[in-house]
């Protein structure tokens, strides 16, 4: 599900089928543990990518229950689901709540196993 201030979307004359979504103002997405926030969601049919901005004031986000991304512009490919996140990307990868036979899983170099991951780039 998405909402945000305004909607607008544009058909194709011919077909009549959706060509692209422009939604603009609080833009959020939710699907079960997926969530998304930015200023503006484009989406364009022909390629099934979204394209999330932010403002000034805030870049757009993208996270579920274990990882939390933002940068100034993220790309989503509904088709593989992959995700692009670009310029002044921010990302948090919380570990796994597993533990091995023998207690906590190891990790290799310094990090810690149940510790959080952030990337900066």
């Amino acid at each position: 599900m998405t909402t945000s201030d305004t909607l607008v979307a544009q058909f194709s004359a011919a077909s009549q089928e959706l060509e692209t979504v422009d939604q603009a103002g609080n833009f959020r997405y939710v699907e079960g543990e997926q969530q998304a926030r930015a200023e503006r969601a484009y989406y364009r049919a022909a390629d099934e990518r979204v394209t999330l901005t932010g403002s000034s004031a805030r870049d757009p986000e993208v996270w579920d229950a274990r990882t939390r991304t933002s940068a100034r512009r993220i790309t989503l490919d509904q088709k593989t689901s992959e995700g692009l996140a670009e310029q002044q990307v921010r990302t948090t990868h919380l570990p796994e709540e597993k533990e091995s036979a023998g207690g906590a899983g190891t990790v290799p170099g310094p990090l810690k196993a149940n510790a959080a991951v952030n990337v900066i780039a």
